[in-house]
């Protein structure tokens, strides 16, 4: 995707969750909040801020330059370790 002329980029997490029993769970879409270099040269965001909004694991990352979306990239989000429970 080409950024040089853009007026719009986002960049955006996703999980697809699961399946089991006719029931979809734990899918989730998060928007991230994103930079573009001055000479629009480097993309910078921002990870969520803690498990509640996305948990560690795996995610896709996808970015969309005016409506246009790249290909899923395949990311670890957090150090990929379950979140902690109460015991």
């Amino acid at each position: 995707l080409d950024v040089s002329t853009a007026k719009d980029i986002k960049v955006s997490l996703m999980d697809l969750g699961f399946s089991t029993h006719a029931f979809h769970s734990s899918a989730r879409l998060v928007f991230l909040d994103a930079t573009l270099s001055k000479d629009r040269s480097q993309l910078t965001f921002t990870m969520p801020p803690n498990g509640r909004v996305y948990p560690p694991g795996p995610a896709w990352v996808f970015l969309t330059v005016d409506d246009v979306s790249s290909e899923g990239v395949k990311i670890i989000a957090g150090s990929g370790n379950p979140p902690p429970t109460l015991e």
